[in-house]
Order: structure tokens, then sequence, then C-alpha cells
């Protein structure tokens, strides 16, 4: 049984409440059950749905290489490591991975990572102190709130890729910030950074900047190495971090950058060193697909086309999304119930997509975010669109 201090503590809750009370009222939008393999078409709680609800940009979780592969390394290593990378967790693969992502970069080295959210984590509390300041977007991802938490520093945000601010909140702080941290595609309104800007202004303060490029990497650039490279200025980025769980159809995460910084975090990040290595199959996955999209750079081409085709469709109708910049597709409809009603109507008509609530944005401020695979086909976008059109008619009688 709870005891009494615990039991108020979740019952005031706020995330806890809506949770209960939306399951009660059979309206719950999360933790669905997927029981098949993340593609354009999936089940979901038992029904096959159109799935514009995935990070899976470039559709390479189930390319017949990365399965193969993936296969192979499992008969090879095993399920696991059991071990944290310390001891007797790096793997031969992992290396190989280092070396590859360094490579793709440009950069001295890399440290690879079980999750995007850790890798994030560990750098940011292994590299800073209670006497740094970083300086933020206001809409950068929670990994690098609780990586600044857990180091102590204090943080300053400045207004969502606004260059203006940036450089006011730097002249604000009583002394020079450490570090400035964004993102090359933001998670929630799809839009790129300004990168280009801030690392003149990063220049300018001598701050180090470090660039998430976790939703852009394998979307944006020639190459799909991100924003950075898009608005060529990969070498004026000092770090970069990335995730495998979206183009790169695995699970884990790396930071990108100067020698010195990667053997520093080795030694010294918590979230790294207790914790256990990232599964072989998860790691070759991850090589395999860097390995693809380095060889075929025309997938973001395709990815492109579709965006671009779906957003055309989108306008014709007359919705328009927050960003064109990339395949986040997001839409915005007010207050919790209207993302609620039209996340449900779109449901019953077998679109799957992903509400997004307060406190993830401002109260008044929810959306309906899209995500496009560069496999969708053209008859899926014209049915989703389809949908989208009935659902908002509608919630407008």
């Amino acid at each position: 049984m709870l005891k009494e201090d615990i039991q108020n503590r979740i019952d005031k809750n706020y995330n806890f409440k809506f949770n209960q009370n939306a399951q009660n009222l059979e309206l719950y939008p999360y933790f669905n059950e997927v029981s098949t393999a993340s593609s354009p078409v999936i089940k979901v709680n038992g029904a096959n749905m159109l799935n514009f609800g995935s990070n899976n940009y470039l559709g390479l979780t189930t390319h017949e290489k990365v399965l193969s592969e993936s296969i192979a390394s499992l008969k090879k290593y095993g399920s696991g490591v059991t071990g944290s990378r310390l001891l007797n967790g790096t793997l031969d693969v992992h290396k190989k991975l280092e070396n590859k992502i360094a490579n793709f970069y440009n950069k001295e080295a890399s440290l690879v990572f079980p999750t995007g959210y850790t890798t994030n984590l560990g750098l940011l509390s292994s590299l800073l102190t209670s006497e740094d300041i970083a300086i933020i977007d206001a809409q950068i991802h929670a990994s690098v709130y609780d990586g600044l938490r857990q180091a102590r520093c204090t943080i300053r945000s400045f207004k969502h890729n606004n260059i203006e601010d940036l450089e006011k909140t730097i002249m604000s702080c009583k002394i020079k910030p450490t570090v400035c941290v964004v993102e090359g595609l933001y998670s929630m309104f799809g839009d790129a950074g300004n990168i280009k800007a801030i690392c003149g202004i990063c220049e300018k303060y001598s701050i180090t900047l470090i660039v998430d490029e976790a939703h852009s990497v394998g979307v944006l650039g020639n190459k799909g190495r991100g924003a950075a490279e898009l608005q060529q200025v990969m070498d004026k980025v000092d770090v970069f971090t990335i995730t495998f769980s979206k183009s790169l159809g695995s699970c884990g995460g790396a930071i990108v950058g100067p020698k010195k910084i990667i053997e520093f975090v080795k030694v010294n990040a918590k979230p790294f060193l207790f914790t256990a290595g990232n599964t072989p199959a998860s790691l070759t996955s991850a090589l395999t697909c860097l390995n693809l999209l380095d060889a075929n750079p025309s997938f973001i081409k395709e990815l492109h086309q579709k965006k671009d085709f779906l957003i055309a469709l989108l306008k014709e109708k007359g919705i328009t999304p927050l960003s064109k910049d990339g395949p986040i597709i997001s839409l915005a409809l007010g207050n919790d119930d209207q993302v609620i009603t039209t996340w449900k109507k779109l449901m019953d008509k077998r679109v799957f997509c992903n509400p997004v609530l307060f406190p993830a944005v401002k109260k008044g401020k929810g959306l309906i975010r899209l995500s496009i695979m560069r496999t969708h086909t053209i008859e899926q976008l014209k049915l989703l669109v389809s949908s989208l059109e009935s659902v908002i008619q509608s919630n407008t009688i």
C-alpha cells in the first residue's frame, strides 16, 4: 500500500490526473499498442492504420539490408553486451560506428551512447559545472534541460530561433556563457534552426556551439548531415549530437566533435559509464542505415518530394502547417480538447498521428504532429489530406 505522502504527491500531479481522466473517457491518446514494424501502414490497437506518427523518416527500419545485417549481428554477438562500455560492453562494432560517424561529420571523433536522451544528458552533465552559463533555444529538447540541470549550471533561454534575442540574452549575462545549445530541426514545430546566424553570434562572443541534429540527420543537407550542412557552416559548429532512432532506424545516439571533448566525456559522463552498452543488433542497424544514407543521398531528395507534395495538397485545402522545412508537419489547433477531438476522429478514420498537448506546448497551443516517410506513397498522402479535410470540417460544424 502506498504511504500517504507519496499518494498525495501522485494525486496532485497534472500529468497523472490528465491520464486518469482521459482513460476514463476512453480518450487517452498515448501508449497505443503497435504490433507491426514501423512502416507506412501499421497495426495499432489491433487495427491497420496509415502511419503518420513515426520518426522513421527514411523508412529504413524495414530495409532488407538493415534487417539481414542486424540478424547476422545478433547471431554473432548475442542479444546484449551485459555490461558498461567501461568494462566489457565495448564491441568492435561500437568502434566501427564511431569511426563512421566521425568521418561522416568530418570531425576528429565520436562517442556512441545507448540512447539519444543519454547522449545530451551525458555530454552536458559532465562538461559543465555550477560555474557555467548555458544559453538554449526556448524550444530545446527535454534531454538538454535535464543535462544542464544535472550540471547545476545557470540556464538562460532565448526566444525560439530569434537571433536578436539570442544576442540580447548573451549580453545580459554577468559572465561569458560557456555553451549555446540549439537544434537543427525542432521536433514539435518542425522548423530548422538558424544555425548559420547562431554560428556567427557564438563566434563573436567565443561561445562553444552544440547543435543537436537528432531530427535533421538524414533529412537536411546534400548528404543528410543536418541543418549545419544545409546552411554550409559544419566547420563552425563545435560539437554535434545525433540520435539513431529517427532516420537511422535504430536506437542510440552519439556525440561528434574534438577528440579532447570525446575523451573527457568518455571518463566523466555518468549516463555513459553506469549503464550497459548498446545492444549489438542496434549498433549494426545504425551503422548499416548510415552506410545506406552515405551511398544514397537520393533518399533525402525522395523524402522532400513527398513532403513538398503533401504541403501543396494541404495548401489546396486551406490547411497551413507551421513549417515546410522538413518531414515534421505540425498543425496548430488550439486547446487540448480540440486536439484530442481531432486526434480521435483521425484514429477513427484509421490515421495514426501524434497529439501534442500541454505541458509539451503552452496552454491553448496544442498541435497535431504528422511525420512523413520517404516510403509513403502518393495515394497514402492523398488519403491523409482527405481525412484531415473531413475531420477539420466536422470540427467547425
